[in-house]
């Protein structure tokens, strides 16, 4: 596997992790959970709710401003995330 595809995987992992802990998320606060930037977060995000692993939704404007897309985990369907590394294995179900 290229290093980009090991780098990419760990940070859909992190994603996947930051919001099943959560509950949900917006990308500011994927961002914030990860440590990834806007860009990064929100492709993951995107990729992931392709695939069905997470679903997401518009949270209603609280005053002036543009209304936030909030991202959940979906646990209708088993998800399991291995991380392998060199002295470490992390296993998230």
């Amino acid at each position: 596997m290229a290093e980009s595809e090991t780098a990419r995987r760990s940070n859909e992992l992190s994603c996947l992790v930051a919001l099943r802990d959560a509950g949900e998320l917006t990308i500011t606060d994927l961002m914030a959970a990860t440590r990834l930037s806007r860009p990064t977060a929100d492709g993951i995000a995107r990729a992931l709710e392709d695939g069905g692993a997470i679903e997401s939704a518009i949270r209603p404007a609280q005053g002036a401003g543009r209304p936030a897309r909030v991202y959940r985990f979906t646990a209708d369907q088993l998800t399991v995330g291995l991380e392998i590394g060199l002295s470490t294995v992390r296993v998230v179900a």
